[in-house]
């Protein structure tokens, strides 16, 4: 609260209070000099004994010496001006005795230190700093006290002992009143610091009264306002409580109000329900027996509105019923003896005509008023129906199939002649039980009010059994049978056909494999021994020879390698392994393969990106790789001049999964449009004459357009003739989350070997390499022999895997064992995979590496868990085997030198 609206009453209660922290802090801060001044008398009383030892230490008078006048003087006097002033302050702290004791003692320390240095003129400052320490205590009294002292001494001194004081044996009063003047002119300054900072102290104590009494008025009216607050904040509290009561009554009414209103809305469409009703529902008036009410289908069904039925009783609508009869079925309710009347009877509608109806009454209330409720079914159809049962029963013989009847215990009510067989097979008959599984499944069928068919196995016929429940008085349950046993052998045939289909696609499936290692056995020694009369023929005729066995039996291992796939994919046993992989390497890996092929043509061949595709995408690099090949393959085989061009662009519609799509074009023959559909097709071209001119099975685009369908995808072409065409297909991408996508253009690696035939190095990557070559082919031994003997192997061959798994062991034992081993993995006697898992059981540890002409999938892991380290296909590629072999050779003795 602002100063300047206090009272004078509260002003003179501020000024009061300054007075007291006034004189509080004074006495605060004399107790504090005062202790002060205690310490730093003691620390110059032994200061004042320590310059006495180094300063004169002793007197001599002639050869005798003895303590200096000096060093007792310190030492009595010093303690006798300090022991007192320091007793004071411990017992009498902030008294104006030892305030001026305390003076008096410092300024007689000042002087004993003049006097024991002989009145050097440096040991007068200490009167100075003494004064200045003395206005600490902020007192012009202890000054007034101290300056006396001082005075006295000089004078005294000056006067009678001069030497003490000035130094000098004699000196002038002016040297005395000089001295005096400067301890004057030193207090004068003193007084008024002194006099300046007694102000501030009071005013700060004004201040803080004044700043006490403020914060003492605003705590008041804080209390005040606050005791204001706590009391509306009851008198809310009382409102809230008494508006909460009031709100939970209003939202009881409200919640009765609305269940109530949920009750009428309940009741309104149960009546509209029971109004819908096609049975029959009547109210009755229990006195006069007048109907009240009748549902619509009451109404409908008997034919009189609801004011005709009001005039009328149940007796003028029941056919055969009088009044004392109804009075007579009714007095059981009316007495409270029975909770319900049911009974069967026939009801005649208004224009004369009857109908039979099962009656169930009860007594009810209907607001306050007491009423009978009579709901009425119709029967018409169940005695129609039973009619036709029992018409069924009275011919039996008509029917060819079983019919029966049982009850709801599981007795076998009826049965017709076509029944024989069945009730034969369950060994029963009429008036007997029928088998626990057909009485259980009678049980369920009126349990559920619903028909259940189930087959029946009767030796050597089959039956479909349907039961049927007949709820009625009495339940029971029908049983109409029918013979499948026809229809059952056509489902057996129909297994043993598709079991004879698997067998032979079985069949064909191993055929495909024998014929696969039987062709690439001998294909492997061809193709090899004509890379060898390759790099040695010298006549340009023998190299054409070599050349055109080396592509001829390509040709035919790529056709085996074709039937194979297709083989897979029909059988539906070509897995894919999709795989997070680079689609710009495997555009990069297709663009080195195939630029060289269209180069040779003449071609043209751009492999570009149409926009930003992903980083890496989730599908089966190898599958992608062959669609691509197959399809480039084809463009620059059947296009003689132009370009063929591969567009690749991503298809990310939010709509649709993210697809890769490429498109494959050519400048070349192009096809008939009526052509088309038969592409895709197995051993299928356009034209039967392409295959004379340019070659080919037509298993490429069957075996892409299945790959396109696995990876996700479709393929599609358009083409017209002397144009070229457009083979177009995608595959899905995968989930693109946090994929990046990058933008470039496909460019093939520059190779500076122009020359076709393989690159073969001078060195011996093999050199001192002990092999051994386990093959049954003596063709493929000379081979494989010369092959590595060339890297600089020395080469043991084994015909089966027997001999090699004892050549192995031999060479273990005589601590000479092979660096590695090929291995063929079908050979007579002990084939491949026996042989590697008995090597790796003798704890053979060098590299095993498969050579097979097996090259369906799941070939190359049956090698791995054999125990092989790696897997070739024959016909082997030469310079791939000296590099897997040197490889593993060079892997086995890297981790040995790591071992030792």
């Amino acid at each position: 609260m602002p100063t300047r609206i206090l009272s004078a009453t509260m002003n003179e209660t501020a000024s009061k209070r300054a007075d007291e922290l006034f004189t509080v802090n004074r006495r605060d801060l004399y107790r504090r000099t005062d202790r002060l001044f205690a310490c730093l008398m003691i620390v110059q009383w032994f200061a004042a004994i320590g310059a006495a030892f180094l300063v004169t230490p002793r007197t001599w008078i002639g050869s005798v010496s003895e303590t200096h006048l000096h060093v007792w003087a310190a030492i009595l006097f010093g303690g006798l001006i300090t022991l007192f002033p320091v007793l004071l302050t411990y017992l009498r702290p902030g008294a104006t005795l030892t305030r001026h004791s305390i003076a008096i003692g410092q300024m007689l320390t000042s002087s004993l230190l003049i006097h024991l240095s002989g009145g050097r003129i440096e040991t007068h400052f200490h009167i100075f700093g003494s004064l200045a320490f003395l206005a600490f205590y902020r007192d012009w009294r202890v000054l007034v006290t101290a300056t006396t002292v001082v005075v006295i001494d000089h004078t005294a001194f000056g006067l009678f002992y001069p030497q003490a004081v000035f130094g000098t044996l004699s000196a002038s009063p002016w040297r005395i009143v000089e001295h005096g003047a400067w301890v004057v002119f030193e207090d004068i300054f003193l007084l008024i610091a002194i006099n300046q900072s007694l102000r501030e102290m009071r005013a700060m104590a004004q201040q803080r009264a004044t700043l006490e009494e403020t914060n003492e008025t605003v705590e008041t009216e804080v209390q005040k306002r606050t005791h204001e607050l706590h009391s509306a904040n009851q008198l809310i509290s009382e409102n809230n409580r008494i508006l909460e009561q009031k709100t939970l009554e209003l939202k009881q009414q409200a919640e009765e109000l609305l269940a109530a209103n949920e009750r009428a809305e309940q009741l309104s469409a149960f009546g509209k329900i029971l109004d819908q009703s096609h049975n029959e529902i009547f109210i009755g008036d229990p006195e006069t027996y007048h109907f009240i009410y009748a549902n619509r289908g009451a109404r409908l069904n008997i034919g009189y509105n609801l004011e005709e039925l009001q005039k009328l009783t149940p007796v003028d609508i029941t056919s055969g019923l009088t009044k004392p009869d109804l009075e007579r079925m009714l007095e059981p309710l009316k007495l409270g003896l029975q909770s319900y009347v049911e009974l069967n009877s026939i009801h005649r509608r208004k224009d004369g005509s009857e109908y039979p109806v099962e009656v169930h009454i009860e007594s009810s209330v209907l607001g306050t008023r007491k009423v009978f409720v009579a709901v009425i079914l119709d029967i018409t159809e169940q005695q129609r129906s039973s009619k036709a049962i029992e018409r069924l029963s009275r011919f039996p013989d008509e029917d060819s199939n079983p019919v029966m009847r049982a009850s709801a215990d599981g007795t076998l009510l009826y049965a017709n002649k076509s029944s024989k067989h069945l009730l034969d097979f369950w060994e029963t008959q009429k008036e007997k039980p029928l088998p626990d599984e057909i009485y259980y499944t009678c049980q369920q069928a009126l349990e559920k009010c619903e028909p259940i068919e189930l087959e029946i196995d009767a030796i050597d016929r089959y039956y479909s059994l349907i039961v049927t429940p007949i709820a009625k008085e009495e339940s029971y349950v029908n049983l109409y049978a029918t013979d499948i046993t026809s229809r059952k052998h056509a489902e057996v045939d129909l297994i043993k056909a598709k079991e004879v289909a698997e067998a032979a696609n079985r069949a064909k499936s191993e055929f495909l494999t024998n014929m696969s290692h039987e062709i690439r056995t001998p294909m492997n020694a061809i193709l090899g021994f004509s890379d060898l009369i390759l790099d040695s023929a010298g006549e340009p005729g023998e190299v054409e020879s070599a050349r055109t066995i080396k592509e001829n039996g390509e040709f035919l291992i790529k056709l085996i390698t074709d039937i194979l796939d297709l083989s897979s994919i029909e059988s539906e046993k070509l897995l894919v392994e999709l795989v997070r992989c680079s689609p710009h390497e495997i555009m990069r890996k297709v663009v080195s393969l195939m630029k060289l092929q269209a180069k040779t043509k003449g071609l043209e061949f751009d492999f570009r990106i149409d926009g930003p595709i992903p980083e890496t995408i989730h599908t089966d690099p190898t599958r992608l790789t062959q669609i691509l090949i197959n399809l480039i393959g084809n463009a620059i085989k059947f296009t003689e001049t132009g370009t063929v061009e591969v567009i690749a662009r991503l298809m990310n519609e939010q709509s649709q999964q993210p697809q890769l799509q490429f498109d494959i074009i050519d400048t070349g023959i192009g096809i008939a449009e009526d052509k088309t559909h038969m592409l895709f097709l197995p051993f299928t071209q356009a034209d039967g004459s392409m295959t004379r001119k340019y070659g080919g099975t037509g298993l490429g685009l069957a075996i892409s357009k299945r790959l396109t369908e696995l990876l996700g995808g479709t393929i599609s072409v358009t083409s017209t003739p002397g144009k070229g065409s457009l083979f177009s297909f995608t595959i899905n991408t995968g989930s693109l989350d946090n994929i990046r996508l990058i933008e470039g253009h496909i460019t093939a690696p520059v190779s500076k070997k122009t020359d076709s035939k393989p690159e073969i190095s001078n060195e011996l990557p093999l050199l001192n390499q002990h092999i051994l070559v386990t093959e049954d082919g003596i063709d493929n031994q000379r081979l494989i022999s010369f092959i590595l003997k060339k890297a600089g192997a020395e080469v043991s061959l084994a015909e089966n895997g027997q001999i090699s798994f004892d050549q192995a062991t031999a060479a273990m034992r005589d601590g000479s064992p092979f660096d590695a081993i090929l291995m063929d993995m079908q050979m007579p006697v002990l084939d491949g995979y026996n042989a590697t898992q008995q090597l790796r059981e003798a704890n053979f540890h060098g590299p095993i590496i498969a050579l097979t002409a097996h090259a369906l999938s799941g070939d190359r892991q049956k090698c791995i868990d054999a125990g092989c380290d790696d897997y070739l296909t024959k016909p082997i590629d030469r310079r791939k085997l000296i590099e897997v072999v040197a490889s593993y050779i060079h892997e086995r003795n890297q981790n040995q030198a790591y071992a030792n």
